[in-house]
């Protein structure tokens, strides 16, 4: 399942995907202009005897992908991504207020400010 919320302080959108039984290595965030590409697999495998006591080995393998679109201008350092035991966290900045937040500082301030950089966490 995800879970789309905003941080406390509006900044930020909270991304938020269960993830339980996916390996760490099973899963992969790519980020591409524009939006983030969220993809995992999970694999089972059965092993059983059928009728006449022949073994037989299932395998299935499922594969997801979750494509979110990024506010215009978003930068790859302004996206971060964490694992918490069984769920994946995106944060991302939140388009309401990188487009409201930034006219209002150029008004007030009569310069463009720009986005503070934030550090990419690679947990994954």
């Amino acid at each position: 399942s995800v879970n789309f919320r905003e941080s406390p302080d509006g900044r930020n959108m909270l991304v938020t995907f269960d993830m339980a039984g996916v390996k760490k290595q099973d899963m992969h965030v790519s980020y591409r202009t524009g939006r983030l590409v969220i993809s995992w697999h999970v694999e089972r495998t059965v092993e059983r005897a059928d009728a006449d006591g022949v073994p037989v080995r299932e395998r299935e393998v499922r594969r997801y992908s979750h494509t979110i679109p990024l506010p215009e201008g978003t930068k790859f350092e302004e996206v971060r991504a964490s694992r918490d035991g069984q769920r994946l966290t995106l944060t991302l900045p939140n388009s309401r207020c990188v487009r409201a937040g930034v006219e209002a500082e150029e008004e007030l301030a009569g310069s463009p400010r720009t986005i503070p950089d934030i550090d990419v966490r690679s947990s994954l």
